[in-house]
């Protein structure tokens, strides 16, 4: 990813958290969406995403979310986000409407605990 932001993926009891920290924009969003895919991969029945350390997420990040989250649904699988009350992302995605697509929460912890 560009110095603006960063995608990183770790496993934790056994589920892939995609972290995006920073800028997720157009100029990254097609690694951001590289990172996910290969998240999907891993055929856990979810992936949990992380926007807790984005600082701001454009439209073409929420488009990422939408493909990624309707390829996962073609494979049985889940998307779920990680995105505080009241931070910047979390607004974006109550404006795009992804609010109503997906399962927001507001901690990875919270989000694991969601039954695959």
């Amino acid at each position: 990813m560009t110095a603006r932001g960063q995608v990183t993926m770790r496993e934790v009891g056994g589920v892939p958290v995609v972290e995006g920290a920073g800028e997720i924009d157009l100029t990254n969003a097609h690694e951001f969406e590289a990172v996910l895919n290969q998240a999907a991969r891993a055929d856990r029945g979810r992936v949990v995403v992380s926007l807790m350390k984005t600082t701001y997420l454009d439209s073409q990040g929420v488009r990422v979310l939408f493909t990624v989250g309707e390829r996962l649904a073609t494979m049985r699988q889940r998307l779920l986000i990680v995105a505080p009350t009241g931070g910047a992302p979390r607004r974006i995605l109550e404006i795009s409407g992804a609010d109503s697509a997906f399962l927001i929460f507001d901690s990875v912890e919270a989000a694991l605990s969601e039954t695959a």
